[in-house]
């Protein structure tokens, strides 16, 4: 815990997998980053949890028992549509992610996926609702480098970070 984690407490993840080691590694690297996460082990669950509880980014399996990730992502559109849902899937053939576009998921992480890529998808996601992040209220320049929005106070921080660890999930 501490300020680098406070930054982003606001925001809450949902993670779909039906296998936990998936979950368990995937929980270990978004609460270094101290997210505020809900979990669901399948398409049903993750359904009923995302209409139950309010989140900025839904991380999704796409091949799971019970309803599948696709399928699953067709229901939450309904009741949250501007909920970004993000596919992640060990299908890594031509044309993945495409067909997960297809079926309203808004991107796309092949597994095995690292930290640093999924700390991007987070960002690239949520950046409007992380405060400071977007709309330099906080009286820190910022600078874009391709990826999302930056503080330059956090780039020293934020690189070591992301290039400290290669957990892969």
């Amino acid at each position: 815990s501490g300020p680098e984690n406070e930054k982003y407490a606001h925001l809450r993840l949902l993670v779909v997998d039906d296998q936990e080691p998936n979950i368990l590694l995937m929980k270990s690297m978004l609460l270094k980053r101290g997210y505020s996460l809900g979990f669901a082990c399948d398409g049903l669950q993750a359904v009923t949890e995302a209409s139950r509880e309010k989140y900025d980014l839904i991380f999704m399996d796409c091949n799971m028992p019970q309803l599948d990730g696709w399928e699953a992502t067709q229901r939450i559109r309904v009741a949250k549509k501007d909920t970004p849902i993000v596919a992640v899937t060990a299908n890594a053939m031509k044309g993945d992610c495409e067909a997960c576009l297809a079926q309203q998921m808004n991107d796309y992480l092949a597994k095995p996926v690292s930290r640093a890529a999924v700390f991007k998808m987070v960002d690239k996601w949520t950046v409007k609702r992380q405060p400071g992040l977007a709309n330099g209220t906080n009286g820190d320049v910022l600078r874009t480098n391709g990826n999302g929005i930056h503080n330059l106070s956090e780039i020293h921080s934020e690189a070591f970070e992301l290039g400290a660890f290669n957990d892969h999930v």
